[in-house]
């Protein structure tokens, strides 16, 4: 079932709130991880993932939808609110799939840009 109708401003602002902290150029989104299995996020880091992972940002069918796409550049910047939706799934499920995952898609600025355009998309939402 399609949960789109439940994005609203006020679910999408509590992901953008993590905007400015992720944007930092100088930080570190995970310090002294051996490679153990458990990655030793920081609360942030793990509140925003939290957050993302509810309901109403989960696509069930994420690999299906994402159809091989990947969250380029070009894809992000044209992304309506399902494909958010399937972004967020993609990296919310990678770390269960490769331990560090989170690190990789907020060290190469994949949240952020699928933040930013979300932002974009914030005045089309409902209240």
């Amino acid at each position: 079932m399609n949960q789109t109708h439940n994005i609203t401003k006020t679910r999408a602002e509590e992901l953008l709130r993590f905007l400015p902290l992720f944007s930092d150029t100088k930080r570190k989104f995970v310090t002294q991880w051996d490679g153990a299995k458990q990655v030793p996020y920081p609360d942030d880091i793990k509140e925003f993932f939290r957050l993302a992972a509810q309901e109403w940002w989960t696509e069930k069918d994420y690999v299906n939808q994402f159809g091989g796409k990947r969250c380029d550049d070009k894809t992000i910047a044209h992304a309506d609110i399902e494909t958010i939706r399937t972004m967020f799934t993609f990296c919310v499920r990678g770390e269960y799939f490769q331990d560090g995952f989170w690190n990789t898609v907020l060290a190469d600025g994949t949240v952020q840009k699928i933040l930013k355009r979300l932002q974009e998309l914030v005045p089309t939402l409902p209240e």
